[in-house]
């Protein structure tokens, strides 16, 4: 019993020299804010609560706040207010700094709590819109590149099509099918950046009111005329070899196709586009004015037989292409020329 008395005191004794020496206290600090995880920015308190009783060396605090941003201070009881402005998520160090003549600048401990404060943060640059150039009227939007989270999975995305269409999303990206040609103003279409409040609950309790929005007009092409032409002319191939090569083999009114800008202007593929909304109906005659084939629906292909399903043969022979449309606008004519050569 007496040999632990003696070990105590010695202990005691032991915390008194090194208090005397000098020794480096430990670091500590609290986050006086409730605002941890906010919206868009926030200014957040932090006072430094090390324990230096008994301590005769001076001592320097540096705030690292883990946006680049740093603070020093030799008095340690008064708070210390940081602004934040970026979404993120930031850890707080504060380091104790010998800034005695003999030690001057000498780092003697750090306290870190890592990503204690959240921003997040909605806001985002004008974005912009992708067409499908070989789908009319078919449109992939997405968020904008600027637009980059720590947390991702927190997020919803409503879009507003600007055709009375809306849609709630979770992904980056999202396809919209238009039913009409719209170029003058184009359709308003408009991103809102919002928190999902069924993931992630804000400190001040205003998850609800975490939200961006934008809008940018979209002009939307029918892809049956030229996009050049302001007469508003028909895109339609006045050649066809359906030679079963593989090339020109067929000439396909329809929503989609297949490779490139560079295949069509190569006369590689014959293509007739439709909207997909209305029925587009095909006739083919040959040079003596006899129908040799009729077709109709969204999308159409014509392979160069007859309706009986024989080849037709090389040679002149015209067309009419007309939709269901009111406007009467799809309503064309002209030749084709068929090679099988």
């Amino acid at each position: 019993m007496q040999a632990m008395k003696k070990v105590i005191t010695i202990l005691f004794l032991s915390t008194l020299i090194l208090r005397a020496l000098g020794q480096p206290p430990i670091p500590s600090f609290s986050i006086l804010s409730t605002n941890v995880k906010v919206c868009n920015q926030a200014d957040i308190s932090f006072k430094n609560t090390t324990d230096t009783t008994g301590n005769s060396l001076l001592f320097t605090y540096v705030w690292d706040f883990g946006d680049s941003s740093h603070f020093d201070t030799i008095a340690y009881t008064k708070p210390v207010i940081h602004h934040y402005s970026s979404d993120g998520k930031y850890s707080i160090t504060l380091t104790i700094v010998d800034t005695t003549n003999k030690k001057k600048g000498n780092i003697l401990a750090s306290k870190v709590r890592k990503d204690a404060i959240r921003i997040y943060s909605p806001y985002f640059k004008s974005f912009s819109d992708t067409a499908n150039d070989f789908e009319t009227f078919n449109y992939t939007f997405r968020i904008p590149e600027g637009f980059k989270p720590f947390d991702p999975n927190v997020w919803h995305y409503e879009w507003n099509f600007g055709d009375n269409v809306d849609t709630i999303t979770d992904s980056v990206a999202i396809f919209h099918h238009y039913k009409a040609e719209n170029l003058s103003p184009g359709y308003k279409v408009k991103l809102t950046i919002s928190l999902n409040t069924d993931k992630i609950e804000l400190s001040d309790k205003k998850t609800d009111q975490c939200f961006f929005s934008d809008s940018l007009n979209v002009l939307v092409y029918d892809g049956f005329f030229k996009k050049d032409s302001l007469k508003r002319e028909p895109l339609i191939p006045n050649i066809f070899t359906p030679n079963k090569d593989g090339v020109n083999d067929d000439i396909v009114l329809s929503l989609k196709d297949t490779n490139t800008v560079n295949v069509i202007n190569n006369n590689d593929i014959f293509l007739f586009k439709t909207n997909g909304e209305q029925i587009f109906t095909l006739w083919v005659y040959n040079r003596w004015g006899q129908l040799v084939y009729k077709t109709e629906n969204k999308t159409i292909v014509w392979n160069g037989k007859s309706s009986s399903g024989d080849d037709l043969d090389s040679g002149v022979y015209y067309y009419v292409v007309q939709s269901d449309a009111p406007d009467k606008r799809h309503k064309t004519a002209g030749m084709i020329q068929i090679f099988r050569e």
